[in-house]
């Protein structure tokens, strides 16, 4: 299912250095290896980047996709002064700023 789905979405062969598993299924034993042979590529358990502060516990797969979130949401971060009353409720400029913010992570 998932390999007709890559491969119909046109992405499977852009999967060329092969795939990365993540999540808590990726702990299940032998997840690798059925996912090289089902997709016919290699196969890894992707694990989080060390970070200084980052407890032991999250260094896990099934924390993977998190940290890597919180760390390209870090890479993105800019400088901002919010302005809580250029409107006159206040509110709609901070929603608009949150709003514009989703729309850059995505």
């Amino acid at each position: 299912m998932v390999k007709d789905q890559l491969d119909r979405s046109g992405h499977l062969k852009l999967l060329s250095g092969g795939a990365v598993l993540t999540g808590g299924g990726a702990l299940l034993p032998g997840a690798a290896e059925l996912a090289t042979e089902v997709l016919g590529l290699p196969a890894r358990i992707g694990y989080p980047t060390p970070l200084g502060g980052l407890v032991e516990e999250y260094r896990s797969p099934q924390f993977a996709t998190g940290v890597g979130l919180v760390m390209y949401g870090h890479g993105k971060r800019r400088p901002q002064h919010f302005d809580m009353n250029t409107s006159e409720s206040g509110y709609d400029s901070v929603w608009d700023r949150m709003k514009r913010w989703f729309r850059e992570f995505i």
